[in-house]
């Protein structure tokens, strides 16, 4: 027996800061052959930087050896998302196109999205197929499809995701418009042409690959309400640009680069006083009108869906108290609610939305329906895609 005391408890959670980051936490679909530690579907890692990955197996050795991407990938996304960057491989056969490693029987869906268990916010999907080229499919468009099933059925289990397809084999030619209003409509989904053109030029088998590594390393850098393209956040790490048509920046005309920026594809470009390659911008496969135009629209809501269904989830199944005058909500009740959301979506989500409100209506009839409806709001953040300076001479500065 001890002495009797006053026994203090030290408690945690009452200043309602925020959880721990994870909105950078990324896989990798790529390419291989079964190897030493390397099994064909499985989940690989958690991976904190390319050493480790490298200790799994996948080295450039690998790569060469087996003529796949997946050390080039791996290599792009840590060069561009640094050290201690969460990510996770899957390797597949290398006859496995990319539709083949999106569709509903692929390893995305039955493996790695339930095994991560919410914890998954970027996927990077490649292949090395010999015909698996995203432009030599008589349908491209029935990759970006596929994928934006795979990404909706990912929502609506509570585990959104935003998707980078390799646009492998490009050609500019009969290029599919995927910010057309007859479709594709893949909110959720980018299509990625740029190349790290050396690495294309260095082996024939790597002439069609795109960067995906690169853009999903820079996606896992920035906070979720960033543009891809965006300058601030500087070039990317590789040294000479080109697009998966084994062609460097620069060879196509100016009409031809704004048409495929128009069309929704990410690539990398140049900016005259800038040194290095940046980013065209953050495109996904949907019309321009669409609120979740852009990745970082896509990637704001998924965020804000997540905090709002942590608030939530708690209160399945709970009793609330009625109003015996009204038999609707209270109007401190529903208050409650919309604090806790409010205060969630304040503090996880600073600098990320221009602002945030809940509102929960007083005018329902719980007992009736067993349910209660609340609605949120958010406000982005608005894109400097232009800014237009008007320059002249003046007799004043009046």
């Amino acid at each position: 027996m001890s002495l009797p005391e006053v026994k203090i408890i030290k408690a945690t959670g009452g200043l309602g800061r925020p959880a721990a980051n994870l909105d950078g936490v990324a896989a990798l679909c790529v390419s291989g052959v079964a190897a030493t530690g390397i099994v064909l579907g499985d989940v690989l890692g958690p991976f904190y930087n390319l050493s480790a990955v490298e200790a799994a197996g996948i080295t450039a050795a690998y790569d060469a050896t087996n003529l796949v991407s997946a050390h080039k990938h791996c290599k792009d996304f840590y060069n561009e998302a640094g050290e201690g960057a969460e990510l996770y491989v899957v390797v597949s056969a290398k006859t496995a196109d990319l539709i083949t490693l999106i569709e509903d029987t692929g390893v995305i869906q039955t493996k790695l999205i339930p095994k991560l268990n919410g914890r998954l916010r970027l996927i990077g999907i490649t292949s090395n197929a010999a015909a698996g080229n995203f432009f030599a499919q008589t349908t491209p468009t029935d990759i970006v499809l596929t994928a934006q099933q795979l990404a909706e059925w990912a929502f609506d289990t509570f585990r959104p995701v935003s998707l980078i397809i390799e646009g492998s084999g490009f050609n500019n030619t009969a290029v599919p418009d995927l910010r057309s209003t007859t479709g594709p409509n893949a909110n959720r989904v980018a299509v990625m042409v740029g190349s790290d053109y050396e690495y294309t030029q260095s082996v024939a088998n790597f002439s069609g690959v795109a960067a995906v590594g690169a853009a999903l390393g820079r996606l896992a850098a920035i906070a979720v309400n960033r543009n891809l393209g965006r300058v601030k956040d500087g070039a990317v790490a590789i040294t000479k640009a080109g697009y998966s048509s084994n062609k460097a920046v620069g060879f196509y005309s100016e009409s031809d680069v704004a048409a495929l920026d128009d069309k929704g594809y990410i690539f990398f470009r140049t900016i005259t006083g800038k040194a290095g390659y940046f980013f065209n911008n953050s495109h996904v496969a949907c019309p321009i009108s669409d609120d979740s135009a852009y990745l970082e629209r896509g990637r704001v809501l998924d965020k804000a869906a997540r905090i709002v269904r942590g608030v939530y989830v708690d209160e399945l199944l709970n009793d609330i108290e009625i109003d015996p005058a009204t038999g609707k909500i209270p109007a401190d009740v529903a208050k409650a609610f919309q604090q806790a959301c409010d205060q969630a979506l304040n503090i996880n989500m600073s600098g990320e939305v221009s602002g945030a409100k809940t509102y929960v209506d007083t005018d329902q009839d719980v007992l009736a329906t067993d349910k209660v409806e609340i609605k949120l709001k958010v406000v982005p953040h608005g894109l400097l895609k232009e800014i237009e300076v008007t320059l002249g001479f003046s007799k004043t500065l009046e």
